[in-house]
Protein backbone atom coordinates (compact mmCIF):
# COMPACT_ATOMS: atom_id res chain seq x y z
CA UNK A 1 0.00 0.00 0.00
CA UNK A 2 3.19 2.22 0.74
CA UNK A 3 4.45 1.57 -2.17
CA UNK A 4 0.98 2.30 -4.63
CA UNK A 5 0.80 5.78 -2.50
CA UNK A 6 4.80 6.64 -3.06
CA UNK A 7 4.24 6.17 -6.86
CA UNK A 8 0.89 8.02 -7.22
CA UNK A 9 3.05 10.81 -5.35
CA UNK A 10 5.79 10.73 -7.92
CA UNK A 11 3.57 10.66 -10.81
CA UNK A 12 1.82 13.83 -9.74
CA UNK A 13 5.44 15.66 -9.93
CA UNK A 14 6.83 17.29 -12.90
CA UNK A 15 8.76 15.11 -15.36
CA UNK A 16 11.46 17.21 -14.99
CA UNK A 17 12.91 19.96 -12.92
CA UNK A 18 15.22 22.67 -14.84
CA UNK A 19 16.58 24.54 -12.81
CA UNK A 20 18.22 26.85 -15.75
CA UNK A 21 16.94 27.39 -18.49
CA UNK A 22 18.31 27.71 -22.61
CA UNK A 23 16.95 31.14 -21.93
CA UNK A 24 18.38 32.16 -18.73
CA UNK A 25 21.59 30.68 -19.95
CA UNK A 26 22.02 32.90 -22.68
CA UNK A 27 21.13 35.96 -20.65
CA UNK A 28 24.06 35.02 -18.21
CA UNK A 29 26.42 34.54 -21.26
CA UNK A 30 25.45 37.42 -23.46
CA UNK A 31 25.74 39.87 -20.75
CA UNK A 32 26.95 43.17 -21.70
CA UNK A 33 30.49 44.77 -20.39
CA UNK A 34 28.29 47.54 -19.37
CA UNK A 35 26.41 45.42 -17.27
CA UNK A 36 27.07 45.97 -13.30
CA UNK A 37 27.27 41.96 -13.02
CA UNK A 38 29.16 41.51 -15.82
CA UNK A 39 32.04 39.27 -14.93
CA UNK A 40 29.47 37.83 -12.25
CA UNK A 41 27.15 36.34 -15.05
CA UNK A 42 29.86 35.37 -16.86
CA UNK A 43 31.81 33.38 -14.88
CA UNK A 44 28.23 31.86 -13.61
CA UNK A 45 27.97 30.95 -17.23
CA UNK A 46 31.64 29.60 -17.63
CA UNK A 47 31.08 27.54 -14.51
CA UNK A 48 27.97 26.19 -15.66
CA UNK A 49 29.24 25.14 -19.06
CA UNK A 50 32.54 23.93 -17.91
CA UNK A 51 30.71 22.13 -15.24
CA UNK A 52 28.20 20.56 -17.61
CA UNK A 53 31.08 19.26 -19.91
CA UNK A 54 33.07 17.58 -17.09
CA UNK A 55 29.81 15.90 -16.07
CA UNK A 56 28.93 14.77 -19.42
CA UNK A 57 32.53 13.47 -20.39
CA UNK A 58 32.41 11.30 -17.01
CA UNK A 59 28.73 9.70 -18.30
CA UNK A 60 30.34 10.22 -21.78
CA UNK A 61 33.41 7.68 -21.16
CA UNK A 62 30.63 4.66 -20.91
CA UNK A 63 27.84 5.92 -22.85
CA UNK A 64 29.42 8.24 -25.39
CA UNK A 65 27.71 11.56 -25.14
CA UNK A 66 29.82 13.14 -27.21
CA UNK A 67 33.38 12.40 -28.29
CA UNK A 68 35.78 15.45 -27.07
CA UNK A 69 39.86 14.89 -26.40
CA UNK A 70 41.76 15.67 -24.25
CA UNK A 71 42.72 18.39 -25.96
CA UNK A 72 39.74 21.17 -25.79
CA UNK A 73 40.29 23.85 -23.42
CA UNK A 74 37.84 25.24 -21.19
CA UNK A 75 37.14 28.46 -23.63
CA UNK A 76 37.19 26.44 -26.67
CA UNK A 77 33.83 24.54 -24.97
CA UNK A 78 32.80 27.88 -23.66
CA UNK A 79 32.67 29.75 -27.24
CA UNK A 80 31.05 26.55 -28.93
CA UNK A 81 28.17 26.21 -26.39
CA UNK A 82 27.48 30.10 -26.12
CA UNK A 83 27.78 30.49 -30.52
CA UNK A 84 25.24 27.72 -30.37
CA UNK A 85 23.55 29.45 -27.72
CA UNK A 86 23.66 32.70 -29.70
CA UNK A 87 23.10 30.90 -33.20
CA UNK A 88 19.98 28.45 -32.22
CA UNK A 89 17.41 30.25 -30.96
CA UNK A 90 14.72 27.88 -30.99
CA UNK A 91 16.79 25.73 -28.69
CA UNK A 92 16.87 28.18 -25.90
CA UNK A 93 13.53 27.16 -24.17
CA UNK A 94 14.90 23.78 -23.47
CA UNK A 95 17.44 22.92 -20.33
CA UNK A 96 20.18 24.60 -20.45
CA UNK A 97 22.02 21.12 -19.48
CA UNK A 98 20.13 19.67 -22.95
CA UNK A 99 21.59 22.91 -25.09
CA UNK A 100 25.04 22.03 -23.39
CA UNK A 101 24.98 18.47 -24.50
CA UNK A 102 23.47 18.85 -28.34
CA UNK A 103 26.57 21.65 -28.60
CA UNK A 104 28.81 19.30 -27.53
CA UNK A 105 27.72 16.18 -29.34
CA UNK A 106 27.36 18.60 -32.78
CA UNK A 107 31.27 19.63 -32.07
CA UNK A 108 32.77 16.49 -31.33
CA UNK A 109 31.04 13.56 -33.24
CA UNK A 110 31.25 10.27 -32.57
CA UNK A 111 32.59 8.31 -35.73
Amino acid sequence: MLLIALLMATQSQPAATVFLTGDALYALCSASKADPLYVQKRSECHGYIVGQHDMLSHVGSTKHVFCGTTEETDEQVFDIVTRFLRDQKNYRRFSAASIIERALKEAFRCH
